[in-house]
């Protein structure tokens, strides 16, 4: 049977087999988990017995819980059980990952780096393809896609600054160079940056626009229009 949510304080998740949701983690056996967790039971009760194993497949899984003081005693005693992360995909073609603990919460706090790579790793897996708009680069953007018929305007909004995270915004560091990639159709296609004010030549490559912004202040706009055939 499923557990209901508790407190935990020593929690880590292990790596289990090869899953598209472990990349990034080469080397690396365990990381950190959640301070709240909950049981999660794989099987489906269809009413004839103890039930029967899902497909889902299981690319973390909880060690289970040991002391956190003394120091001599914080160590792992079992090997990892419970399901940690758990995806399926259904025969629509969906997919879905369950967390059960509290991932978001975790990486709000703490700012973890295994947090955050495990969930970008999640929501492409999930979505089962590449994203029709990518930004590459230093520095931390929020990204807004406006779509049309015949165009497409991605804006970046630069909140690269020292109380990143934290607070208000007292300085914003301008952007480092910056290479925006729209999936865009066979056509020819242009591309402005509109705060910039200026038109840039695009890369066209499987179906793809690149277009490099050399930098950015508080906001930039890449606009592209393939309405001319």
């Amino acid at each position: 049977m499923s557990e209901p949510s508790r407190a935990v304080k020593n929690n880590y998740i292990a790596l289990m087999d090869s899953h598209p949701l472990n990349r990034g983690f080469e080397g690396t056996s365990r990381i950190i988990g959640g301070t709240r967790i909950l049981g999660v039971d794989l099987r489906v009760d269809l009413g004839v017995g103890p039930g029967v194993e899902t497909d889902a497949v299981v690319p973390f899984r909880f060690i289970p819980d040991f002391p956190d003081l003394p120091m001599e005693e914080v160590y792992q005693r079992e090997a990892p059980d419970r399901p940690a992360v758990v995806c399926t995909e259904n025969a629509n073609g969906g997919r879905t990952v369950y967390f059960p603990f509290n991932l978001g919460a975790i990486f709000w706090e703490a700012l973890q780096t295994d947090h955050g790579r495990l969930i970008a790793n999640a929501v492409g897996w999930a979505l089962g393809k590449t994203p029709e708009v990518t930004v590459e680069g230093a520095g931390l953007v929020d990204v807004a896609v406006h779509r049309g018929e015949t165009s497409m305007a991605v804006a970046l909004v630069n909140l690269t600054n020292p109380m990143a995270m934290r607070g208000p915004i007292r300085e914003t560091l301008p952007l480092p160079p910056q290479t925006v990639s729209i999936a865009v159709p066979d056509r020819h296609v242009k591309a402005r940056l509109l705060v910039a004010g200026v038109d840039v030549e695009p890369t066209i490559a499987d179906g793809r626009a690149e277009i490099v912004i050399p930098t950015a202040g508080l906001l930039e706009i890449v606009h592209v229009d393939w309405s001319n055939q």
